[in-house]
């Protein structure tokens, strides 16, 4: 029920361009969206085009894995709780 009032509520203001209007950004943050999407202001970012390599991460989680299955073997084991 209550999204049918939504949909409702939201063809009334898509109806009409007074609708619309009622609801219009301040000025200050019309003005950074203008900037923003301006072509001419866009900076890449540093991190952009960055491609992590994991096998250096895998080789080392391996090793680390061997340690810890060397290490469980002589580690005293409890019993599984109920």
């Amino acid at each position: 029920m209550r999204n049918q009032s939504l949909v409702s509520g939201l063809d009334w203001v898509f109806s009409k361009q007074e609708n619309n209007d009622l609801f219009a950004l301040p000025e200050q943050v019309q003005k950074y969206y203008e900037y923003q999407f301006k072509p001419d202001t866009f900076k890449k970012h540093v991190l952009a085009g960055f491609t992590f390599d994991q096998e250096p991460v895998k080789s080392e989680i391996a090793k680390c894995n061997t340690a810890i299955e060397e290490t469980n073997q002589y580690l005293p084991r409890s019993k599984e709780v109920k």
